[in-house]
């Protein structure tokens, strides 16, 4: 899956969009690399999955500083990353904005293929759940772009935009739950991501978290153990 990844030796390609690194973090050319992907997969929706926009229309739509100089420069290099990255396709049009062909997200430089047509061809012809589990998938509202939001948020900010809608199998208003060492593993990410995330999708009221109490009953003492839960709502954006 592009956001989580149960294989401990490897990190999902969402860490690895987010940090040139060991660990998942969200430094500016992480976010705006993770940012420029989804945009690209937003607007390339159907079949050859090209796109053709000039860049400052992309440094537009993510909120770029100075959009026709060093913004359009911005994009343009990130565009030539993601290339290396095996992420897309550029086709050099000739002094016109490049054609952009969207490549799967595991960045493994296949063909891309859309999640639910993947998802469903695996489940009619029985595959086993493992495999039904690596592509499974959930979808983001067009309200991420349209409300603007994505240029407001930072890297970690997105990324446990992502892993959230992930636990939630996309469906807002789901309680869920991940410990520390678990979420390291499966996501990738740093704690101090995780948390700078987190706060961040708390500050534009996407998110609210709280503390339950677990009760554990031994053979001499009751423990009682915190867990930290948490919830995220995308719907709020249609309003």
């Amino acid at each position: 899956m592009f956001v989580a990844d149960d294989d401990e030796d490897s990190k999902p390609p969402l860490a690895r969009l987010l940090s040139s690194g060991e660990h998942g973090g969200g430094g500016r050319g992480g976010q705006l690399r993770l940012k420029l992907y989804l945009s690209l997969l937003w607007v390339a929706a159907a079949a050859p999955y090209e796109v053709v926009r000039p860049a400052r229309a992309w440094a537009g739509l993510l909120g770029l500083n100075d959009v026709e100089e060093r913004g359009t420069r911005r994009v343009q290099a990130t565009l030539r990353e993601l290339a290396e990255r095996d992420m897309i396709r550029l086709r050099e049009r000739g002094g016109q904005p490049s054609g952009v062909t969207v490549l799967s997200d595991l960045g493994d430089g296949e063909r891309y293929k859309p999640p639910a047509e993947m998802y469903n061809h695996l489940r009619t012809n029985e595959m086993p759940s493992w495999t039904l589990l690596r592509h499974r998938y959930f979808r983001l509202p067009s309200t991420l772009w349209t409300t603007g939001l994505i240029a407001h948020l930072n890297g970690p900010g997105l990324a446990m935009l992502l892993v959230l809608r992930c636990e939630q199998q996309g469906r807002d208003n789901t309680m869920v739950w991940f410990s520390p060492e678990r979420a390291a593993n499966r996501f990738g990410l740093s704690e101090s991501t995780r948390r700078a995330g987190l706060e961040q999708l708390r500050e534009f009221g996407l998110v609210t978290s709280a503390t339950v109490k677990l009760s554990e009953s031994g053979d001499f003492i009751d423990v009682i153990r915190r867990r930290k839960i948490h919830s995220l709502n995308l719907g709020q954006l249609e309003g």
